[in-house]
């Protein structure tokens, strides 16, 4: 018996296919904290990944954004892609469970020339049969278990790509939300612009006739007031775009929602809520680790290696046991009987020598995909690192650009006020008083395109680092 076990022993060694050595790269794990050069925010700072927008504590957005969230059409397939990851999770769990089967049959056999005639005394019979067939192949090499769990990090894998989808709508949301507010602010002011213009044509009209100004005067003034009501149709038409995107996102044509939502941020300045958003001294290096899109691909490495683990099993030897229990019988009526029931029991062993090219081909792509994941995770590392401080080199210019620009509005502003006490006092004309604010107007915008530009980068910083920064309590 020793012999016989040792030989059987032998003989399944033999069997197994040689298994490849696997050369796996490895994963950047040298990650760094950025550094900021940005010592006025340096007090301590909680960072928020979830709801983010909460942080900035303006109703309109918290609304918008829970309207795109809820609606959004992109979101709604990822939700989908969600279950059927579950259901793949589901799928693979049932691969462990016993395979029952439900078998029935009619065979028809002929006896002419055939031993079996002597026994039937006819030229042909019918055998009929009614079952059930059930099987189970032993996991003794986790290759189920190993199957399962890369369903598992797979679903993880789609988790992360949806949160990425997510993220990106309500950063697109969020951009598309401050430059209405600030589309608000340019109609607010080319109109006051437009009014002083009107003034001015009246007043250089009534000089012409007076002899005490020239044509040439009232032309210019006509030609800057086309210039405005271009810069006010413009405006119109990106006031409508704006609203289309909302829609777009919303998952409609037209939204009555997002339309009063939008109506109820007139009188909202966007310099003050740019000021809500906080940019820190540093960014640690765990909210890179953190970020959906290098959290996909960590979990898409993790299932590849289950993958690996589970494709491993195959080079060993395979047990599998199946047994068969029906009813056989040469008369239809007669087949439910206990007379005709029949059972069986088998087991089997599937040799991967036989099959070995195939398995090592298998299990070598898996290999090459798994290297391919590792340095789509390395890149994507890189490219963060990459993305994060291309957004706060965009952010000090945008801010220097800034700190200038408001220097040019106060000379314009105290421009202002000298021109008014002048006009008051007697020693300076209407005519100048108004074009002095016209002037002032025009430098006042600029900065507040200026400050749309500041807005805009740390927005693209947020969505660089995928949340937001708020005081601790």
């Amino acid at each position: 018996m020793k012999k016989v076990a040792l030989c059987l022993g032998a003989f399944l060694l033999v069997a197994c296919a040689n298994i490849p050595n696997l050369e796996k790269n490895e994963k950047i794990s040298n990650i760094s904290n950025i550094s900021i050069k940005n010592s006025s925010q340096d007090f301590d700072l909680t960072f928020h990944s979830e709801k983010w927008w909460l942080v900035l504590n303006d109703s309109s957005l918290n609304h918008l954004i829970e309207l795109v969230l809820k609606n959004n059409k992109s979101l709604q397939i990822a939700k989908l892609n969600i279950k059927k990851s579950e259901e793949a999770i589901n799928l693979s769990k049932s691969s462990k469970n016993l395979d029952i089967s439900f078998r029935s049959g009619l065979t028809r056999v002929e006896t002419r020339e055939n031993p079996l005639k002597n026994l039937t005394g006819k030229d042909n019979y019918s055998l009929y049969n009614i079952g059930l067939q059930t099987s189970y192949e032993f996991d003794l090499f986790d290759k189920f278990d190993n199957s399962i769990k890369e369903k598992e990090y797979q679903k993880i894998a789609v988790d992360a790509s949806s949160k990425l989808a997510e993220l990106t709508l309500e950063y697109q949301t969020f951009k598309l939300y401050a430059y209405y507010l600030y589309l608000n602010e340019e109609r607010s002011n080319l109109e006051d612009r437009k009014a002083l213009l009107e003034k001015l044509y009246s007043m250089e009209k009534i000089g012409v006739e007076i002899g005490k100004s020239l044509e040439d005067n009232v032309l210019v003034i006509k030609e800057m007031l086309v210039g405005v009501n271009i810069l006010l149709n413009k405006n119109e038409e990106n006031i409508n775009l704006v609203k289309n995107n909302l829609y777009l996102l919303v998952g409609t044509t037209s939204s009555i929602e997002v339309d009063n939502i939008l109506n109820n941020t007139k009188n909202k300045d966007f310099k003050k809520l740019s000021s809500k958003i906080i940019i820190p001294s540093s960014v640690q290096s765990d909210i890179i680790i953190n970020r959906p899109n290098v959290q996909y691909y960590l979990a898409l490495i993790e299932a590849q290696d289950s993958k690996i683990k589970s494709l491993k099993a195959n080079f060993y030897p395979s047990f599998r046991i199946t047994g068969l229990l029906s009813y056989k019988s040469l008369k239809l009526s007669d087949l439910i009987s206990p007379k005709n029931l029949v059972g069986i029991i088998s087991p089997s062993i599937h040799l991967p020598i036989l099959d070995s090219g195939r398995i090592k081909s298998t299990y070598k792509i898996a290999g090459i995909d798994y290297n391919i994941f590792v340095e789509e995770y390395n890149n994507e590392i890189l490219n963060s690192y990459k993305d994060i401080n291309e957004k706060l080199i965009q952010y000090n210019s945008a801010k220097n650009i800034n700190i200038e620009s408001e220097k040019l509005l106060k000379i314009r502003d105290e421009q202002l006020t000298r021109s008014k006490k002048r006009f008051e006092i007697g020693l300076g004309t209407e005519k100048a008083y108004i074009t002095e604010k016209y002037n002032y107007l025009a430098t006042k915008l600029e900065d507040s395109q200026n400050n749309l530009m500041l807005f805009n980068t740390k927005i693209d910083f947020l969505n660089s680092i995928g949340g937001a920064y708020s005081p601790k309590n």
